[in-house]
């Protein structure tokens, strides 16, 4: 009968070793992923000046053109609708040359009029699924008619000097970031998210999640 005992007692020990490892896999589960700077994400030497105040800006860098940036788009969408208050999804069209700052352009008069989320669905749209690239001032006319924005009221915004100059400010804002790739993510005007081939674009943003509760714990 001794050996069946020390036997049991050696299972019960076993049982009892494998619920407790079981309780520490479970604890490990529920620990919040860490991210490293250098790795997941860099801070910018000098941070970029937000477009908001109050809350925490969460800036895409991103272009109409960009095949990345349509695929992503209705990922970043969802997630900025479910953003509690104090957060707050900021698109950028990116300016490297004279030809992209036409769509800046093209993003500022959505802005300005309005129909922001409409004239960015329309322009990807178009730009992705009619091969139409939008690239000369009367096709945007036309592609925004069918918005319901007159081709006189068009091209009175498109040449006004306010969206000249916002689209100068997208382009100063692009060399501040130091684009060097799009979609590009940035936290507060002072994390930039870094790219990983691996986790893709739901990586990147659990990365923005990491960041967004950094700086709650920072500064609110």
């Amino acid at each position: 009968m001794q050996p069946s005992i020390k036997i049991v007692a050696a299972l019960v020990s076993l049982v009892a070793i494998a619920i407790g490892l079981g309780f520490l896999l479970n604890d490990d589960l529920r620990t919040p992923q860490v991210y490293v700077e250098g790795l997941d994400y860099h801070m910018l030497p000098k941070p970029l000046d937000t477009d908001v105040t109050g809350k925490i800006e969460v800036r895409e860098a991103f272009s109409y053109t960009c095949g990345h940036c349509y695929q992503f788009e209705p990922m970043i969408k969802t997630w900025g609708r479910r953003q509690s208050s104090d957060v707050q999804l900021v698109k950028q069209q990116i300016v490297w040359s004279i030809e992209i700052e036409h769509y800046a352009r093209l993003q500022h008069i959505g802005i300005a009029l309005g129909i922001a989320d409409k004239a960015d669905a329309a322009i990807f749209t178009a730009v992705h699924t009619q091969n139409n690239k939008l690239e000369t001032e009367d096709k945007a006319a036309a592609l925004f008619a069918t918005l319901g924005v007159s081709l006189d009221a068009f091209h009175e915004i498109y040449q006004s000097d306010k969206i000249k100059q916002q689209a100068k400010q997208s382009e100063l804002k692009t060399l501040h970031l130091g684009v060097r790739s799009i979609p590009q993510m940035v936290v507060a005007g002072r994390y930039v998210v870094l790219v990983n081939r691996e986790t893709g674009f739901e990586g990147m943003l659990k990365v923005v999640d990491f960041l967004v509760e950094k700086i709650r714990d920072e500064d609110f």
